[in-house]
Parts: C-alpha cells; sequence; structure tokens
C-alpha cells in the first residue's frame, strides 16, 4: 500500500502535482501508518486546506488503483491531479457557508 499511494513514480508525480503552487510540502512517507494515520494529520498542525489535499489526493490515488484493475482504465498524473482539484472545489463550494 506504501508503495501505491507514495513510492511509485505515477502516486510521486500526482504528490508533486498536487503540492505545486501551494506553500504546503507533501511530507516524505516514512510509514503507511504516518502517511495515512490522523498521527501526521493531528500533530502537524496542518490547515484545514491542507488536510483537504492528503484525504483527496489518497482517496484518488486508490480509485486510480482501482479504475487500472478492475476497468483497464487508466488516467495521467495530471488527470489525476485535475480530477483532485476540481473535487476539492466541489467540495469548498457545498460547504460554503454564507
Amino acid at each position: 500500500m506504501l508503495h501505491m499511494i507514495a513510492k511509485c513514480s505515477y502516486s510521486a508525480q500526482v504528490w508533486n502535482i498536487m503540492a505545486t503552487g501551494t506553500d504546503f510540502q507533501i511530507p516524505p512517507p516514512t510509514g503507511i501508518r504516518r502517511v495515512i494515520g490522523w498521527e501526521l494529520i493531528s500533530s502537524t498542525g496542518l490547515t484545514h486546506a491542507h488536510t483537504q489535499l492528503i484525504i483527496y489526493t489518497l482517496w484518488n490515488l486508490w480509485k486510480e488503483r482501482c479504475r487500472r484493475v478492475f476497468d483497464n482504465k487508466t488516467l495521467s498524473p495530471i488527470d489525476l491531479a485535475r480530477v483532485i482539484k476540481e473535487e476539492i472545489a466541489a467540495e469548498q463550494l457545498a460547504t460554503r457557508q454564507n
């Protein structure tokens, strides 16, 4: 799992694209629990936007894995990053308080 979400060249490209243009540096994976565990999110004082970026990227990397395995379809890293950014924007629009 660690390979799939952080160490393979595909996921590394997606993480780099997601970090581009933000002040957020994706932490290097030191273990699966550290990467996806709440201890990372709760212990580092991440902002809500950074937490969103991590969660949506992890979730979409998993969905991309399933798309490849079960549907025999793929997205490029750029296309997956675009999907992630669109999902984050949609969630922000849906939860925006007026």
